[in-house]
């Protein structure tokens, strides 16, 4: 099972617990931030003062709280981690894109789905156009 790094942040960030599948391995103070490191499975992320909303990253990146699906509470944070968490995490983006560009109008213009959603595409004519440029 893949292994990640959690970090949490929020500015008035004072204390925190640690669930890994209901069962406490980590808990203290901590001033701002705090990062959990080689972590699976079912996570519950206590912090105190309640009702903040900490920033939170994954592997060093920035995740959505609805994208990543974590349920947000007024003092924890509940997901979980498993081999699947970035692929799911790029499906919901990508549908969460799609229903809020196209949700409700008639055929999609490939052009505009691309320009928004960005994939399907490794745009071969632009590289080709934007190397012809470098090269002269």
């Amino acid at each position: 099972m893949k292994k990640y790094t959690v970090e949490i942040v929020h500015p008035k960030l004072t204390a925190y617990k640690l669930f890994v599948d209901d069962v406490l391995v980590d808990e203290g103070d901590c001033i701002k931030n705090q990062q959990f490191k080689n972590i699976t499975g079912k996570i519950s992320i206590w912090y105190e003062p309640w009702k903040i909303h900490p920033e939170i990253r994954i592997d060093d990146f920035l995740v959505n709280y609805s994208l990543a699906e974590i349920d947000v509470y007024d003092h924890k944070l509940d997901f979980k981690l498993d081999n699947n968490f970035v692929s799911k995490y790029r499906a919901n983006d990508i549908a969460s894109r799609e229903k809020a560009v196209f949700d409700g109008k008639g055929g999609v213009d490939k052009y505009i789905y691309d320009a928004v959603i960005g994939i399907n595409s490794n745009h071969s004519d632009i590289v080709q156009s934007i190397r012809k440029v470098f090269e002269h």
